[in-house]
C-alpha cells in the first residue's frame, strides 16, 4: 500500500484518483479549496485525510506535506491534478 498526497482532488477526474487510490487501500492526503467538495469525501473512504489549501501559495503547500507525513507516514505518490480551467475562444476574445 502507498502513501498518496493528490491536489484537487474534491470533484471530477481528481475525484476519481482519489477513489482508484482508496478503494485499493492507499492512505490520501487530499489537497483542495473546495471545503463542501472535501466532507463529501471523507464519506465511505478508507484512510483519507483532507486539507483544505490553496496549493499555488508556497506556505500552503509545505504546511500541507508536512502535515500528511504527520498523519501518514512519507509521500509515495503524487497526483498533481490542481488546475483552473478558463473556458474561452482560440483567440482568447468573448
Amino acid at each position: 500500500m502507498a502513501n498518496v498526497i493528490a491536489t484537487g482532488e474534491a470533484k471530477g477526474i481528481g475525484k476519481a484518483c482519489t477513489e482508484y487510490f482508496s478503494e485499493k487501500g492507499d492512505s490520501v492526503i487530499v489537497l483542495d479549496l473546495d471545503k463542501e467538495a472535501l466532507d463529501n469525501l471523507n464519506d465511505g473512504y478508507g484512510k483519507l485525510v483532507s486539507i483544505i489549501r490553496d496549493v499555488s501559495k508556497n506556505d500552503e503547500v509545505k504546511a500541507a506535506i508536512e502535515k500528511g507525513i504527520s498523519e501518514i507516514g512519507e509521500i509515495d505518490v503524487l497526483v498533481n491534478n490542481a488546475g483552473i480551467q478558463r473556458y474561452s475562444t482560440v483567440t482568447g476574445l468573448r
